[in-house]
């Protein structure tokens, strides 16, 4: 098998040792990406990342909500790389209310938060039933964009914000409270998350020749690579 990818590497390197040696750690890190394509080694453990499994399971219809890593990643690979980023944005908004659901309820204080089951539920995200008994509808908003705030309490002005802590911090204002979790952290987290389960972070190594050729030289040769680093 090596002879043969050497033979195949002839017209652009004349060791394919000295290649493997060079290009050992991108190698490696491709081998681990390529991975992905089975869904096998996909691990998602961090708080955000598993609200945004679960954002995912509560925000699409087609996904059943007891759905595997594997089967969401089945889901999303059949989703074109442009579309991403608008599944980022419905994604973060979900990830952000079920992360303020979360903390309410294991806030210790004897608050209790349930989301309305409808994503698209008008004007309000969440109910709130503080420890006094008094209930209180609020909106969940994951943004960078004070206008958006600012539109919503014009069009709900008695529907008070929870919204991501840059926002909040920004605005000053006594109808808008810090979730605690930051907008940029959430997208960034989120559009990781995506970027695994639909194979775009894999697919974005594909640029050239030259990482064509590794990723195809690691798909075919890892059990090789394995024995070759441990020796």
């Amino acid at each position: 098998l090596f002879n043969d990818t050497k033979s195949s590497l002839n017209n652009k390197y004349k060791n394919a040792t000295e290649f493997v040696y060079a290009f050992r750690e991108e190698i490696v890190v491709i081998s681990v990406l390529a991975a992905l394509k089975n869904g096998s080694n996909l691990v998602f453990d961090s708080q955000i990342e598993l609200a945004a499994l679960e954002a995912i399971r509560r925000g699409y219809s087609g996904i059943s909500p007891s759905a595997s890593v594997e089967d969401i990643s089945l889901y999303f690979q059949s989703v074109p790389q442009e579309e991403i980023l608008g599944h980022v944005n419905h994604v973060v908004g979900i990830t952000h209310e079920i992360l303020v659901v979360d903390a309410i309820n294991t806030s210790g204080i004897g608050d209790i938060a349930t989301q309305f089951k409808d994503t698209n539920h008008p004007a309000e995200d969440v109910r709130i039933i503080y420890s006094d008994g008094v209930t209180e509808d609020v909106q969940i908003k994951a943004t960078d964009s004070i206008s958006y705030i600012h539109e919503h309490l014009r069009n709900n002005p008695d529907v008070d914000v929870i919204a991501t802590d840059e926002i909040a911090s920004a605005m000053n204002n006594e109808q808008v409270t810090s979730s605690g979790f930051e907008n940029e952290e959430l997208r960034q987290v989120v559009e990781q998350t995506l970027g695994e389960l639909s194979e775009h972070t894999y697919n974005e190594y594909v640029v050239g020749g030259t990482l064509a050729v590794i990723i195809s030289l690691a798909i075919n040769i890892t059990p090789l690579l394995k024995q070759y680093f441990s020796a």
